[in-house]
């Protein structure tokens, strides 16, 4: 709701200016290269991470990783895909690609 409510927060390609990463009464802390530990940690306490992905066709994209489901899955909202409101991610390195940063609002 917040990010709906702030469409000035994206260019006509709908690329994100900083401005999107200052959420009221949150801290907002981004990694590169973030470790799987890193990512499970938060999404283990309750923070929903952005991730972005390099996709292997090039490129990029980002999902919301939104918790954790088994030993090594997360719930994931995508918006590339309809509806896929908490999908599994399992693990769909080969067509999403390997993470490369992370934010989290804390």
């Amino acid at each position: 709701a917040t990010i709906a409510a702030h469409g000035g927060w994206f260019d006509g390609s709908g690329s994100i200016f900083n401005s999107a990463l200052s959420v009221p009464g949150h801290r907002t802390v981004m990694v590169f290269d973030p470790s799987p530990s890193w990512i499970r940690s938060h999404v283990s306490a309750g923070h929903p991470v952005i991730v972005g992905m390099n996709l292997p066709s090039g490129g990029t994209h980002f999902v919301t990783l939104t918790g954790v489901n088994g030993a090594a899955d997360y719930w994931v909202n995508d918006p590339w895909e309809q509806n896929a409101m908490h999908v599994t991610f399992s693990g769909d390195w080969f067509t999403r690609g390997p993470i490369y940063e992370a934010i989290v609002f804390i």
